[in-house]
């Protein structure tokens, strides 16, 4: 605070009145001093006050941080720490100053300024202020370049097994294995809904105390029964097939023997080897290489007789062929005849 000047000629006359003209030098010479400290005082506070406000506005441009903000605000509390250790400096100074102030400001006199003074040296710096609050986010700056990638890290550990999902769809079939050894044959068991039973020992599937009843349409090459090896069958209806290599054809036939062959309807072979049975309700005997293909014939047996008119009938011999002729005929080529005309 700067006391303000009082008027030099009442300061002077009162001076007179008090001490006389013999102190008159000495006062001035102590007002002159006086003047001249608050005058240094001045400079000095000007000089902070300018400080303290070049403070103020760097402390209002860096509030845009919140790092700006705690540096400026360091700042301004050192240099109020050395405002205040200035103005105690000051303190003896003020004190006089202020008895003078109120004697001059008492007698209405205006000193003129002093002389500025020297600077001070700066004060001790003040304790940090508080925090001021974070001011507001900026906006988000564009994204950066990418970096070089970083080596790889270590492999972090195996995370816990996860429940178990649904089954998923079955694979394709894979390839037949080989056949395994065969095991060993368990015990016999209950019979069930079968009729049949099998006698181990002969290996014979046995059917007791019922028919066997096989039967087919007639034109389904069903419905045989076959015993033997190697037989034709696939032409043939409800038709008995027995020995080995035979060949049947047709609707109820019955072969029986090798190598034979029947066709037609309900004709029969009951024996011998590579005979032949055609046309209707014939049948052969046995022998060999015998022949009947007309309706109703027979051959009893022979080797290479032929009967090849209705109802005609060969006994047996040899190459022997019943029908197409009359009986005197027969009889004078010397041929026996039987059922023919």
């Amino acid at each position: 605070m700067v006391c303000p000047s009082l008027a030099r000629p009442l300061l002077l006359t009162l001076v007179v009145s008090a001490w006389g003209s013999g102190q008159l030098s000495l006062l001035q010479d102590r007002l002159a001093e006086h003047e001249r400290g608050l005058q240094e005082q001045h400079e000095h506070l000007e000089d902070h006050h300018a400080s303290l406000q070049e403070q103020q506005r760097q402390l209002a441009a860096l509030n845009e941080g919140h790092a700006a903000r705690q540096m400026q605000q360091e700042r301004l509390t050192a240099l109020s720490g050395q405002l205040e250790g200035l103005l105690s400096a000051l303190d003896t100074k003020s004190m006089d100053t202020g008895r003078v102030c109120s004697w001059a400001h008492t007698c209405n006199m205006q000193a003129p300024a002093g002389p500025p003074g020297p600077p001070g040296s700066p004060g001790p710096v003040g304790p940090p202020g508080t925090v001021g609050s974070p001011g507001t986010v900026g906006p988000v700056g564009p994204a950066g370049a990418f970096g070089t990638p970083g080596d790889p890290g270590p492999s972090g550990p195996a995370g816990p097994t996860g429940a178990e999902g649904d089954a998923g769809p079955g694979g394709p079939p894979g390839p037949t294995g080989p056949q395994g050894p065969a095991g060993i044959q368990g015990p016999k068991g209950d019979q069930g809904d079968s009729f049949f039973s099998l006698d181990v020992p002969s290996q014979t599937v046995m059917l007791a105390n019922y028919n066997l009843h096989i039967s087919a349409s007639n034109v389904s090459g069903r419905g045989n029964l076959i015993i033997g090896n190697s037989h034709k069958y696939s032409g043939c209806s409800n038709c008995f097939i027995a020995g080995n290599q035979n060949t049947a054809a047709g609707l109820s036939n019955s072969v029986v023997g090798n190598q034979n062959t029947v066709s037609g309807n309900f004709n029969a072979i009951n024996g011998g080897q590579l005979n032949s049975a055609a046309g209707d309700a014939t049948s052969i005997g046995g022998g060999l290489r015998n022949k009947v293909s007309t309706i109703g014939a027979h051959v009893s047996g022979g080797i290479q007789n032929e009967a090849n008119s209705k109802a005609a009938t060969v006994i047996g011999g040899i190459a022997t062929i019943a029908g197409g002729v009359s009986a005197s005929t027969a009889a004078t080529n010397g041929a026996y005849v039987v059922g023919s005309r």
